[in-house]
């Protein structure tokens, strides 16, 4: 007897919440078992967000970044998460809300995919593998990452963009909450321009294949091609003046702008992506350029020439457009699926579907479910190391307010964070003036073994104490500062970390 298509929803429905369980159950098994992040700049997130849970307001004057200065950044993450700062304060509970918030994928790329291939285990295949693309996994499970919430917002907009496609009754709701999902998009990060270009991108291949474009999806996409300018204008005024075009690639001193803006490497690219949606993908954006004309997979794939294009002119980090291109080919992926059970069902091998389906599902596992893991593990070995942490419980307790300390840039913001003590420079390079200057000086104090001129720079930069960190060990590989003095960096704080206190300048000296 068959199934009621009532039930057979009820199931579906079952399968994609078991989907995002197991891939929050798996992210969090993860995230709590330490209580620090992996990256320096989610510690800048968290001070933004205590500055929201205090005053209910983002703050844009920070106190401790190069000693003090302005800050310009697009405020809604931070302001979500000092709204839930007023709930708790606990950082277990802020990364408990990120990885729900980046578990939330599944749901656009399953109702993506079931728009493109009217196929319900196409659809839940394509959500399992959204959910445990390796890079994704990565950058938001033990990290504050703006990705977690932008990720599933630009697919679920893509959805919607679908939906407005496709209808003929011209509703009202898909606009609706189109516009607002795209406003929460613009004003959480840049990264938003995918979505934008994106859509100016499926117009052209739309116009190019001589297929019909209604008149509400022009103006829809023009209208969200200068809403979004208008709102980077907006926010980012300050540092386009200051910074000139360099604004877009966020102030980076050049040695660190080829590390950032890399060049695509296919092999990294297939591992941080996975496989499986990766050469399935391909072959779909192949299929559908050169052999056949659909409008649903032209607004996928302009999104896909769109990633393709920032990465080639490198407009936008690799990482992150390694991460949405990722979320793009999982959606692609159930198109493949559909073709090749579509094929196999003209053939005798048709009998050993299930055994077909559960190989598929093997290979899935061991090239993204394992990977996915594994970056997820080593992601924890980028926290902040105990000793670093016992240094700035130290520094917090024993140093004048209004210090300034030395540490590694990457470790600017946990410095602030922790230490509440001012730094010399973080990865924050926007509205700082010759951040390549300061990051010389940085690596010259470290490394130097002249105490002139360790003075010197202490001098031009305000320095008043130097931490040798687990950090600053591993990267400058030294165990002491080479310029240790005992009369002007003088050791105060001596253990696995050492703090060196400045007390000289060139007038003394």
């Amino acid at each position: 007897m068959a199934k009621s298509p009532q039930a057979r929803i009820r199931k579906e429905h079952l399968l994609l919440a078991l989907i995002f369980l197991l891939t929050l159950a798996i992210r969090l098994s993860f995230a709590f078992q330490t209580p620090y992040l992996s990256t320096d700049e989610s510690y800048l997130v968290l001070r933004q967000a205590d500055g929201v849970r205090e005053s209910l307001v983002p703050s844009f004057q920070d106190p401790f970044s190069y000693g003090g200065r302005s800050l310009v950044y697009k405020p809604l993450f931070s302001y979500l998460l000092g709204l839930l700062g007023l709930i708790s304060d606990s950082v277990l509970l802020q990364k408990a809300f990120v990885n729900v918030l980046a578990s939330l994928l599944v749901f656009p790329v399953y109702l993506i995919a079931r728009e493109l291939t009217k196929s319900e285990n196409a659809a839940l295949f394509a959500g399992f593998i959204g959910s445990f693309i390796p890079l994704y996994v990565a950058r938001t499970t033990n990290a504050l990452s703006v990705y977690a919430l932008l990720a599933p917002v630009l697919l679920t907009l893509l959805y919607l963009y679908l939906l407005i496609m496709k209808d003929e009754k011209a509703s009202t709701w898909p606009v609706t909450w189109f516009l607002l999902l795209f406003l929460v998009a613009v004003l959480s990060h840049s990264s938003a321009v995918i979505l934008v270009l994106g859509l100016l991108f499926y117009m052209v291949l739309v116009r190019t294949e001589r297929l019909t474009l209604k008149g509400s999806e022009v103006e829809l996409i023009i209208f969200s091609a200068f809403f979004f300018l208008w709102i980077e204008f907006l926010i980012f005024k300050k540092a386009f003046l200051f910074h000139g075009p360099l604004v877009i690639w966020q102030n980076l001193p050049p040695a660190l702008l080829s590390g950032f803006f890399a060049q695509v490497d296919v092999l990294g690219a297939v591992l941080a992506i996975g496989a499986i949606p990766f050469v399935a993908g391909i072959y779909i954006i192949y299929k559908y350029v050169f052999r056949q004309r659909r409008k649903e997979f032209h607004l996928m794939i302009g999104v896909v020439l769109a990633i393709a294009f920032l990465l080639w002119l490198r407009l936008i980090e690799l990482d992150v457009g390694l991460l949405f291109l990722g979320c793009m080919l999982a959606v692609l992926f159930a198109e493949a699926y559909r073709l090749v059970f579509a094929y196999l069902a003209k053939t005798k091998i048709s009998r050993y579907r299930p055994l077909i389906i559960t190989l598929v599902l093997l290979i899935f596992v061991l090239n993204s479910v394992f990977p996915s893991i594994s970056f997820a593990a080593q992601e924890l070995a980028h926290v902040p190391a105990d000793e670093d942490i016992a240094a700035f419980a130290w520094l917090r307790e024993n140093t004048p307010e209004n210090a300034i300390v030395l540490v590694p840039y990457t470790q600017g913001h946990a410095l602030t964070y922790f230490a509440r003590r001012k730094s010399v420079a973080d990865g924050n390079f926007l509205l700082v003036e010759d951040p390549g200057a300061i990051l010389h000086d940085i690596d010259l104090l470290y490394t130097t073994t002249l105490v002139t001129k360790a003075v010197e720079v202490a001098d031009m930069r305000g320095i008043d104490y130097v931490l040798l960190s687990q950090e600053a060990i591993r990267t400058y590989n030294t165990t002491a500062l080479p310029a240790a003095d005992p009369a002007c960096f003088v050791p105060v704080y001596e253990h696995e970390d050492i703090v060196y206190e400045a007390r000289c300048s060139l007038e003394e000296r």
